[in-house]
């Protein structure tokens, strides 16, 4: 259905079946002419680049991906290389004396739950984290919790990165919380993959994410939506944030732009924002929208879990296909047995992903029912390793 847009990285892989769409994805055809096109800037333009960069190819994509997200005020929207350098800027932004108080999960990906462990052990930062499962519950258990302390941050994914569970009802969960914290939605493993509104959030929450899972930018594009009219002063800052700023620069003041540029860092290569805007421009030109995607993905995981319910397999399965991400989970009876499966598959030349004892299918709207039939044959084989 969507193959014809991933052509030239599914015929350099055309001996391999892709389930490790959870991590990296194949990347779109026009996103190759993005890249030339970058460089071609920079050598025609040279220091004149920036002004596109600025003047255009951000304005660009900030509105494509307010399309997206169903909000208006596209130019709180800031870009780093990654969400790590958004999130410390953040954390960054709180004033206190003593540590930092944090309500978070057990189920937060490495780029905040590494730094947030570090600034624990320094005294920095008391965090709380409210198991995610069971998920029947999750969502009523984090909102009470919320009301139990003064907290400073909320930092909570929308679809969890070890198990797939998702929080569809994005603003109701939003709405039940303690709204005196700084709430922050970490929604790496949710934009474009489940359709996502903020329509009425976007003065609320920062929201977090970026082009390598499901946007089809690839690495090093990711961004924040920062509430409107937002006063916080990141320490943790770079010369981007106050551009607008600089020609009447006070040398005594720190002064930030009122937008997304706030929470801008400094000079970064800007080739993967020229691959994710052409491929979102050529989504939004063909009409192919993120619910379609989606609903495209729920069949073929379904597809998925009923070719292989009869396999050793299918025991382990945790995801429910009505609440879960674009990725199927399996837990596994052990780290070892789990190593040995992804092994096994990838002799078999399916490419699949892992985190410790979780063995993950990631299902990408490049693949098609016969993709799904295929890799299930293989699984069908698999009682010996498992």
């Amino acid at each position: 259905m969507y193959k014809k847009y991933f052509s030239k990285f599914l015929t350099a892989n055309e001996h391999r079946l892709h389930f490790a769409g959870h991590s990296h994805h194949y990347w779109p055809d026009i996103t190759k002419k993005a890249q030339e096109d970058y460089w071609l800037d920079s050598m025609n333009l040279v220091d004149d680049k920036w002004g596109k960069i600025f003047g255009t190819k951000i304005v660009q994509t900030q509105k494509h991906i307010a399309n997206i997200l169903k909000i208006k005020n596209y130019q709180n929207i800031a870009f780093a290389p990654n969400t790590h350098e958004l999130v410390y800027r953040i954390i960054s932004s709180i004033e206190k004396d003593g540590p930092i108080n944090i309500l978070s999960t057990d189920s937060e990906f490495y780029s905040f739950e590494r730094q947030a462990l570090r600034l624990e052990e320094s005294n920095e930062l008391e965090v709380k984290r409210v198991p995610s499962e069971p998920f029947n519950d999750f969502t009523q258990r984090f909102s009470d919790e919320s009301k139990k302390s003064e907290y400073d941050i909320i930092f909570v994914s929308q679809v969890f990165f070890n198990n797939s569970y998702a929080i569809n009802d994005l603003l109701s969960f939003v709405n039940s919380l303690d709204q005196k914290p700084l709430i922050v939605i970490d929604g790496y493993h949710s934009f474009m993959a489940i359709d996502v509104d903020l329509s009425e959030l976007e003065d609320k929450i920062f929201y977090l994410s970026g082009s390598y899972k499901y946007a089809g930018g690839g690495e090093g594009c990711c961004f924040s939506l920062i509430p409107k009219d937002c006063k916080l002063r990141p320490k943790f800052t770079g010369w981007f944030a106050e551009m607008s700023e600089l020609s009447n620069k006070d040398p005594k003041k720190v002064s930030y732009q009122n937008d997304g540029m706030r929470f801008a860092g400094s000079t970064m290569d800007f080739t993967s924002l020229y691959r994710l805007e052409s491929w979102l421009k050529l989504r939004e030109d063909e009409g192919i929208t993120v619910k379609a995607v989606s609903d495209h993905v729920k069949n073929l995981q379904n597809l998925f879990i009923k070719e292989t319910e009869m396999t050793a397999l299918a025991q382990y399965l945790v995801s429910d296909t009505l609440n879960c991400g674009n990725f199927l989970v399996y837990r596994l009876p052990s780290v070892e047995i789990t190593t040995r499966v992804v092994e096994y598959l990838r002799d078999k030349n399916i490419m699949t992903d892992s985190r410790k004892n979780i063995l993950r299918f990631g299902i990408s709207m490049y693949l098609d029912e016969q993709d799904i039939r295929n890799c299930a044959k293989v699984i069908s084989q698999i009682e010996g390793v498992i």
